[in-house]
């Protein structure tokens, strides 16, 4: 489930950037809003990239670490869980995404709050 929650948060960030994007730089951010997360977690990065030092000094210190660490991280416990021919997600990785979960969630809105960047 926090998979599924950590990737509606992307598609939230994806949808924000698309509305509040006058310049049309984020095109291909609309692009790959439909498909694969890794694809879209990608394009939203490099859109985020150029952009982040705009935003207040917690949201372009977390950029690494709680977005995009968190992100992949999320992501790939939930492809672990997801697919049988690999490793089992242990108790351990399940009770670090839920701490880290909050932080990740509370880092998307405050961007999304901040748009346009």
């Amino acid at each position: 489930m926090i998979g599924a929650a950590s990737e509606h948060l992307l598609l939230l960030l994806a949808d924000a950037i698309v509305a509040n994007e006058k310049t049309g730089g984020a095109t291909k951010v609309e692009k790959t809003r439909d498909g694969p997360a890794l694809k879209l977690l990608n394009e939203v990065s490099k859109y985020m990239e150029p952009r982040r030092k705009k935003l207040e000094r917690s949201l372009t210190e977390g950029f690494e670490t709680t977005f995009l660490g968190v992100a992949h991280m999320i992501r790939t416990s939930r492809n672990d869980a997801g697919h049988p021919a690999l490793s089992a997600v242990d108790r351990d990785q399940v009770f670090v995404d839920l701490q880290l979960f909050p932080r990740y969630r509370h880092w998307v809105y405050a961007v999304i709050d901040a748009l346009p960047i």
